[in-house]
């Protein structure tokens, strides 16, 4: 009996001494935790970086070597996070590398500042995020069995923005035909960092506008595009525009808002405005004259125009001048466009060699969209050419400029203007009748003809004849 409680008490001790020696075995020897009076939690904006720290505390009585990982960056890349060791308690680090790969830590020791440093990019979202971090034991042969793992949090703060463009390289300025409608494709652009509402709106126009929606949700960092219409009014005219303004407000934030300013204007199909630099020219028998003129796209393509003689006479119509010549203008215009059109692309006219002096040609031009075969939108002017001629005028005065009259004798006076060029060449005499008004001479081919004029101010010369009456 004795000799089976002995083994019974034997049995039971080394029962108790496996149990203990087992229980000591799943004791901890180091501890992994966040840092002295940290958290391990943090905000952050867009665009920013936050430092969270953590320590090791080696609660054997032999150094330890551990091993420091963070194991889920390429998770938190993917929404615009990055991490990575920037201090290893003893050394800062620019590696940005994720793995620490050994870490030492002396006898019931403790290595704190090991800091993980954590990076928004500009397109960050907005939200909660773990920071997965591991610490092993180097010393271990499997070191899987005794690793521990934390967890930092970071949240990225909302960042609310939006903006308006014009879709597809579009432009801000459009065109519309009289009584009609055109369209802007708008790009509504989510600039935040979380999925917003975005609403929309028209302000300063005249002419009835609408979107095809009046707001869209939209994903963060993306874009999503919507249809302006723009009704001109049936009353407006070439020229005219409306002006308008696009708002965009974010529903995650009133604050956030944008603005994009439209002008569209009224265009005209084949529409030309025409207008000459001068109306009339001179030449002499012989010679070409150039007019030129202003000329308007006032469509919104580029187009090919030409400018016409559509009729040409002397005095009135049906008395066409002979041998005279008529050279057609024309060259390209882009939409909407205004030139003066350069001596290449202007008309000209060649007189006659045998006109006559004094002569004048009135001829109508037309001006069209070179396909414009119906002249939905010609436009047509008056233009003149007035011939000039080789003056041989004489000026036949008193022997005196001095009359002698006796008390009662009437005389009539009259005063002569010569009006020369600038190279002292005579051109014409005016006769300056008293109370009769004015009559030019002039003289070509020995025919001397009067004529009603208005005297053109050149180089002039009063020629006065005086009357003297005896005292």
């Amino acid at each position: 009996m004795t000799g089976i409680r002995t083994l019974t008490l034997v049995t039971l001790l080394i029962s108790i001494s496996f149990f203990l020696g087992e229980a000591a075995a799943d004791e901890p020897e180091f501890e992994f935790r966040f840092g002295w009076n940290e958290d391990g939690t943090g905000n952050l904006d867009v665009d920013s970086t936050l430092d969270l720290k953590v320590e090791v505390e080696n609660l054997f009585t032999d150094p330890k070597d551990l091993q420091l990982d963070i194991t889920n960056d390429g998770d938190l890349q993917s929404s615009g996070l990055s991490a990575w060791w920037s201090h290893d308690g003893q050394t800062s680090l620019s590696s940005e590398s994720t793995n620490l790969g050994s870490i030492d830590v002396g006898k019931n020791a403790t290595v704190g500042n090991i800091t993980v440093t954590i990076r928004t990019t500009e397109y960050a979202l907005y939200g909660e995020y773990n920071v997965d971090l591991r610490c092993r034991d180097n010393d271990e042969n499997d070191p899987e069995t005794t690793e521990q793992n934390i967890q930092l949090t970071v949240n990225v703060n909302e960042k609310a923005q939006v903006s308006l463009v014009i879709a597809e390289e579009g432009t801000s300025e459009g065109s519309v035909d009289l009584g009609g409608e055109t369209t802007y494709q708008i790009q509504v652009n989510n600039d935040g960092n979380r999925q917003d509402t975005i609403s929309l709106a028209i302000s300063s126009n005249d002419w009835d506008s609408s979107f095809s929606e009046n707001s869209v949700t939209i994903d963060a960092f993306s874009n999503q595009i919507v249809t302006l219409t723009v009704s001109s009014d049936s009353s407006a005219e070439y020229g005219e525009s409306d002006g308008s303004t696009i708002a965009a407000t974010s529903g995650n934030s009133n604050g956030a808002t944008d603005t994009l300013d439209l002008d569209t204007y009224v265009r005209v199909h084949y529409g030309l405005g025409l207008t000459v630099i001068s109306q009339s020219e001179s030449g002499e028998p012989g010679s070409t004259v150039t007019f030129n003129f202003k000329i308007l796209n006032k469509w919104s393509e580029s187009i090919e125009y030409e400018i016409l003689k559509k009729d040409w006479y002397r005095g009135t119509q049906g008395n066409p001048p002979q041998g005279w010549t008529f050279t057609d203008g024309g060259g390209t215009l882009d939409a909407f466009e205004e030139i003066t059109t350069s001596s290449s692309s202007s008309v000209k006219v060649t007189i006659s060699s045998g006109a006559d002096a004094g002569e004048v040609v009135t001829i109508i031009v037309q001006a069209k969209v070179t396909d414009d075969n119906d002249n939905v939108g010609a436009v047509e002017l008056e233009i003149e050419v007035r011939v000039e001629g080789e003056y041989d005028v004489q000026l036949i005065v008193p022997a005196s400029n001095q009359v002698d009259l006796t008390v009662g004798q009437t005389y009539s006076l009259s005063s002569y203007t010569d009006e020369r060029d600038e190279d002292g060449e005579l051109k014409r005499i005016i006769n300056k009748i008293a109370g009769s008004g004015r009559r030019v001479y002039t003289k070509r081919a020995s025919t001397l003809r009067e004529k009603e004029i208005t005297p053109v101010s050149l180089f002039q010369q009063e020629l006065p004849i005086h009357a003297v009456v005896p005292s």
